[in-house]
């Protein structure tokens, strides 16, 4: 009885912790968008400005990733048969100490393997699970996927192609 009323709980604050996160991402990409105006005023060498912009792309995507990959610890927590086939095994139950943080450790294996798909699967795949955004193009979701890319170069490869 007691799991069943911390799942009703747990459902009804859902919309509001994903505003939550909404907000945050919000406040982050502002102070990044903020930072970047003011160092705009400095007179930088090229190499330096490049850097400048690297973190603003790699603040900015990562922001936005954490907004996703939140969101999805959330719906499956509060969904968690939305895990599909996923087990738990009793040496997972016993190092995760509960059986809600057994899940969210789950869950974030299943958001880790998703998220090795191109951003454009990893998408699909997070709308079939929380909420199909029909306002969000497909567009959108390339030009996001192609900053998401160039992020990546910056982050794992020095911003070489």
């Amino acid at each position: 009885m007691t799991q069943i009323l911390s799942t009703i709980a747990f459902r009804a604050n859902l919309l509001e912790a994903c505003q939550k996160y909404c907000s945050n991402a919000k406040g982050i990409i502002t102070k990044w968008s903020l930072f970047n105006d003011e160092v705009a005023k400095l007179p930088l060498e090229s190499d330096l400005s490049e850097l400048m912009l690297s973190a603003r792309l790699s603040g900015t995507v990562t922001a936005l990733e954490t907004l996703l990959n939140d969101t999805l610890v959330d719906i499956y927590v509060a969904y968690s048969p939305k895990l599909g086939s996923k087990k738990l095994t009793i040496q997972e139950l016993n190092t995760s100490g509960t059986y809600l943080q057994a899940v969210k450790n789950i869950a974030n294996k299943a958001i880790n393997e998703i998220s090795y798909k191109s951003f454009k699967e990893y998408w699909e795949e997070w709308q079939k699970l929380v909420v199909n955004l029909e306002k969000v193009s497909e567009d959108q979701v390339n030009l996001f996927a192609e900053v998401k890319a160039t992020r990546d170069l910056y982050v794992h490869n020095n911003g070489k192609v």
